[in-house]
């Protein structure tokens, strides 16, 4: 804040409201230019500070193979919606997801294959579920989709039709390997 009232209280009320710094108009140039640089080097700080918060917060609440939620992050979600679903009297769903035999594609194929297989469905899930709706890897090769506005029909249909499009669909984990078959049960709960 550049000012003409050098006097300690006005000074006060400016640092008090939010300014990083205050300076009396009569300053020179080089002073200027000095406080200028200190107050971009601590922004830089402050802005390097908040992207590690904020990395570390995306790290602690989402699986970093697949990039989708966690445990961490579904636990507390969960229990919001459920809360919002008793408050509004509307239903909501969840589908547990597991891949079979998973083990055997580590086995067969190494755990790369496994990785690329789980990377995939869980980008399969993503696309085929509305906006709204939240899939989480909760386990090694399980998966939870919660559906918040979703009666028991809706939430069979979308349960058969994810069945389906992994059942159905081979998965490509390595140039010179043929597709891997899986196939996932669905389990549905409405509330």
């Amino acid at each position: 804040m550049l000012t003409t009232d050098d006097t300690a209280d006005t000074a006060a009320h400016f640092l008090d409201i939010g300014a990083d710094d205050v300076v009396a108009q009569a300053v020179t140039t080089q002073e200027l230019v000095l406080r200028a640089t200190a107050l971009l080097a601590r922004k830089h700080q402050h802005d390097k500070l908040r992207t590690m918060v904020h990395d570390g917060l995306n790290a602690a609440l989402t699986d970093p193979l697949t990039g989708l939620y966690n445990r961490r992050y579904l636990d507390p979600h969960l229990a919001r919606m459920a809360e919002q679903a008793e408050k509004s009297g509307r239903c909501f769903a969840v589908m547990m997801i597991d891949i079979d035999h998973f083990k055997a594609i580590n086995d067969g194929y190494g755990h790369a294959a496994g990785d690329q297989v789980l990377v995939q469905l869980a980008d399969r899930l993503r696309e085929n579920l509305r906006a709204i709706d939240l899939v989480a890897r909760v386990g090694g090769e399980e998966f939870l989709v919660a559906m918040p506005r979703a009666s028991a029909r809706q939430a069979r249909l979308a349960a058969d039709r994810l069945r389906r499009m992994v059942n159905n669909r081979p998965f490509d984990v390595d140039t010179d390997v043929a597709p891997v078959a899986v196939t996932v049960p669905v389990g549905v709960a409405v509330s």
